[in-house]
C-alpha cells in the first residue's frame, strides 16, 4: 500500500512539474514571439499596376526586427510605389511606416523601386514572372553617424517571403532547451 500511495505521488508531481515547463514554455515563447503573421507571399504585376505583399527577409543573417509584413502597390502611370511597414520592435512596441518611392525602372515583367532614408538606398526588384521580391541596401555616403551608427552592413540582400513561414521559424527559435529537447525525444 506504502508502495503505491508513494509511487502515486512521485508520478503527481512529474506530471506537476511537466504541466508547469509546459506552461513556463509557452509563457516565455510568447514573450520572445507575442505575435503571429498572416500567411502568404502575393505578387502580382501588369504594364499598369503592380502588388506584393509579405515580410521583407535578411538573406543569410538573423533578422533585427522579424515580425514585421509590408505591402507594396505601384503604379506605372504615376511611376511610383507606395510602402506600408508594420512591425514590432524589442519590448513589443508596434511600428508602422508609409513611405511613396519611385520606380526606376517598368519592365514586362518586373519592377525596380528605389527607397531612400537618411542612412540608406534600398532597392527592390518585384518580379511577377518569379512571383518574388529581392532587395539590396546600400549605405548612404556622408551619412549622420549618429542617426545610423547601428548600420553597419553594406550591400544587405533582402527577399520577401512568406509571413506564416517566417512566424513558425521565430517560434521555433524561441523554444526553450528543453522543449527542444523533448522535440527530438518524441
Amino acid at each position: 500500500m506504502r508502495k503505491s500511495v508513494l509511487l502515486a505521488i512521485i508520478l503527481a508531481s512529474g506530471l506537476l512539474l511537466f504541466v508547469s515547463g509546459i506552461l513556463i514554455s509557452n509563457w516565455l515563447i510568447k514573450s520572445r514571439v507575442p505575435v503571429g503573421l498572416m500567411s502568404g507571399l502575393q505578387v502580382h504585376g501588369s504594364e499598369d499596376y503592380a502588388s506584393a505583399s509579405g515580410t521583407m527577409t535578411i538573406e543569410g543573417e538573423s533578422d533585427f526586427m522579424p515580425l514585421q509584413t509590408t505591402k507594396i502597390e505601384c503604379s506605372a502611370e504615376r511611376k511610383e510605389c507606395v510602402v506600408a511597414r508594420a512591425m514590432i520592435f524589442p519590448g513589443n512596441f508596434l511600428n508602422v511606416e508609409l513611405s511613396t518611392n519611385s520606380v526606376t525602372e517598368w519592365g514586362k515583367n518586373y519592377l525596380v523601386l528605389q527607397e531612400e532614408t537618411d542612412c540608406v538606398i534600398n532597392s527592390l526588384s518585384i518580379n511577377w514572372a518569379t512571383q518574388s521580391v529581392t532587395g539590396i541596401r546600400h549605405l548612404k555616403k556622408g551619412r549622420p553617424p549618429e542617426t545610423c551608427k547601428a548600420l553597419s552592413v553594406d550591400n544587405m540582400r533582402t527577399t520577401m517571403r512568406d509571413g506564416f513561414k517566417v512566424w513558425q521559424e521565430e517560434e521555433r527559435r524561441a523554444y526553450p532547451a528543453f522543449i527542444k529537447i523533448l522535440h527530438a525525444i518524441l
